[in-house]
Protein backbone atom coordinates (compact mmCIF):
# COMPACT_ATOMS: atom_id res chain seq x y z
CA UNK A 1 0.00 0.00 0.00
CA UNK A 2 2.87 2.48 0.85
CA UNK A 3 4.43 1.21 -2.63
CA UNK A 4 0.88 2.19 -4.22
CA UNK A 5 1.46 6.03 -2.36
CA UNK A 6 -1.84 4.82 -0.19
CA UNK A 7 -1.94 8.23 2.37
CA UNK A 8 0.09 7.22 5.35
CA UNK A 9 -3.55 8.41 7.74
CA UNK A 10 -5.51 6.15 5.69
CA UNK A 11 -3.35 3.04 5.75
CA UNK A 12 -3.31 3.73 9.82
CA UNK A 13 -6.80 3.60 10.03
CA UNK A 14 -7.47 0.67 7.61
CA UNK A 15 -4.55 -1.53 9.12
CA UNK A 16 -4.78 -0.39 12.89
CA UNK A 17 -8.09 1.19 14.02
CA UNK A 18 -6.46 4.91 14.80
CA UNK A 19 -4.26 7.57 12.76
CA UNK A 20 -2.05 7.52 15.91
CA UNK A 21 -0.44 3.83 16.10
CA UNK A 22 3.30 3.35 15.68
CA UNK A 23 2.71 0.47 14.34
CA UNK A 24 3.57 1.64 10.54
CA UNK A 25 6.81 2.44 12.22
CA UNK A 26 7.69 -1.03 12.51
CA UNK A 27 5.33 -3.03 9.85
CA UNK A 28 5.74 -0.17 6.95
CA UNK A 29 8.81 -1.49 4.60
CA UNK A 30 9.50 0.13 1.44
CA UNK A 31 11.53 -1.86 -0.77
CA UNK A 32 14.88 -0.46 -2.36
CA UNK A 33 13.18 -0.94 -5.47
CA UNK A 34 10.32 0.96 -5.15
CA UNK A 35 12.01 3.79 -3.89
CA UNK A 36 14.53 3.73 -6.83
CA UNK A 37 11.40 3.95 -9.45
CA UNK A 38 10.15 6.25 -7.27
CA UNK A 39 13.37 8.66 -7.84
CA UNK A 40 13.60 7.47 -11.52
CA UNK A 41 9.92 8.05 -12.27
CA UNK A 42 9.96 11.63 -10.84
CA UNK A 43 13.26 12.61 -12.45
CA UNK A 44 11.68 11.90 -15.66
CA UNK A 45 14.07 8.74 -16.12
CA UNK A 46 11.84 6.25 -18.28
CA UNK A 47 12.21 2.11 -16.83
CA UNK A 48 12.14 0.16 -19.65
CA UNK A 49 11.36 -3.12 -17.58
CA UNK A 50 8.41 -2.24 -15.03
CA UNK A 51 7.28 -4.59 -12.66
CA UNK A 52 4.01 -3.98 -11.40
CA UNK A 53 4.37 -4.28 -7.46
CA UNK A 54 1.25 -6.39 -5.32
CA UNK A 55 -1.72 -5.05 -5.14
CA UNK A 56 -3.57 -5.23 -1.61
CA UNK A 57 -7.30 -6.04 -1.72
CA UNK A 58 -8.96 -6.02 1.08
CA UNK A 59 -10.76 -9.49 1.21
CA UNK A 60 -14.32 -9.88 2.13
CA UNK A 61 -15.74 -13.03 3.49
CA UNK A 62 -17.55 -15.26 1.48
CA UNK A 63 -20.13 -16.35 4.28
CA UNK A 64 -20.48 -13.40 6.69
CA UNK A 65 -19.57 -10.09 4.11
CA UNK A 66 -16.98 -8.46 6.74
CA UNK A 67 -14.04 -6.54 4.82
CA UNK A 68 -10.80 -7.77 6.46
CA UNK A 69 -7.38 -6.83 6.20
CA UNK A 70 -6.16 -7.49 2.50
CA UNK A 71 -3.54 -10.22 4.75
CA UNK A 72 -5.95 -11.98 6.32
CA UNK A 73 -6.27 -15.88 5.90
CA UNK A 74 -9.54 -15.97 8.11
CA UNK A 75 -12.74 -13.83 8.58
CA UNK A 76 -11.88 -11.85 11.99
CA UNK A 77 -15.99 -12.23 12.76
CA UNK A 78 -16.70 -15.65 11.90
CA UNK A 79 -13.67 -17.80 11.00
CA UNK A 80 -14.29 -18.61 7.18
CA UNK A 81 -11.03 -19.07 4.95
CA UNK A 82 -10.84 -16.08 2.59
CA UNK A 83 -8.86 -17.70 -0.05
CA UNK A 84 -9.28 -20.84 -1.70
CA UNK A 85 -5.85 -21.65 -0.99
CA UNK A 86 -6.38 -21.73 2.86
CA UNK A 87 -9.52 -23.04 2.58
CA UNK A 88 -8.07 -26.29 1.05
CA UNK A 89 -5.21 -26.49 3.70
CA UNK A 90 -8.01 -26.23 5.73
CA UNK A 91 -10.16 -29.73 4.57
CA UNK A 92 -6.42 -31.24 4.09
CA UNK A 93 -6.44 -30.07 7.79
CA UNK A 94 -9.92 -31.61 9.02
CA UNK A 95 -9.21 -34.82 6.80
CA UNK A 96 -6.03 -35.52 8.69
CA UNK A 97 -7.27 -35.61 11.97
CA UNK A 98 -10.47 -37.44 10.82
CA UNK A 99 -8.12 -40.39 9.80
CA UNK A 100 -6.17 -39.95 13.19
CA UNK A 101 -8.43 -40.29 16.03
CA UNK A 102 -5.32 -40.10 18.02
CA UNK A 103 -5.40 -36.25 17.87
CA UNK A 104 -8.61 -35.39 17.65
CA UNK A 105 -8.25 -37.20 21.69
CA UNK A 106 -5.35 -35.10 22.19
CA UNK A 107 -7.40 -31.99 21.08
CA UNK A 108 -10.13 -32.62 22.93
CA UNK A 109 -8.25 -33.26 25.86
CA UNK A 110 -6.39 -30.48 25.99
CA UNK A 111 -9.43 -28.37 25.30
CA UNK A 112 -11.12 -29.84 28.33
CA UNK A 113 -8.32 -28.69 30.33
CA UNK A 114 -7.97 -25.51 28.88
CA UNK A 115 -4.56 -25.37 27.58
CA UNK A 116 -6.20 -25.15 23.72
CA UNK A 117 -8.66 -22.85 22.46
CA UNK A 118 -9.55 -23.89 18.47
CA UNK A 119 -9.98 -21.85 15.79
CA UNK A 120 -13.40 -21.00 14.60
CA UNK A 121 -13.38 -23.35 11.78
CA UNK A 122 -15.81 -23.09 8.45
CA UNK A 123 -16.05 -24.48 5.44
CA UNK A 124 -19.32 -25.88 3.56
CA UNK A 125 -18.79 -29.61 4.64
CA UNK A 126 -17.54 -28.88 8.09
CA UNK A 127 -20.37 -26.39 9.36
CA UNK A 128 -22.73 -29.57 9.35
CA UNK A 129 -20.16 -32.33 10.38
CA UNK A 130 -18.17 -30.39 13.35
CA UNK A 131 -20.40 -31.75 16.09
CA UNK A 132 -20.62 -34.80 14.91
CA UNK A 133 -16.60 -35.33 14.62
CA UNK A 134 -16.51 -33.88 18.13
CA UNK A 135 -13.22 -31.52 16.87
CA UNK A 136 -14.26 -28.80 17.97
CA UNK A 137 -17.46 -27.93 20.54
CA UNK A 138 -17.13 -30.65 22.20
Amino acid sequence: MIEEGVDEAIIKMFMWGTIRTTQLATYGHVTDEATDRRYLEQMGVPLNQRKAPKKYIPAQCPKCGETNTPTSRFCTICGCALTEEVAATQNELINYIDKHPEIRQILQRRYAEGQYNPPRIHSAEYDVAADSRGIIGL
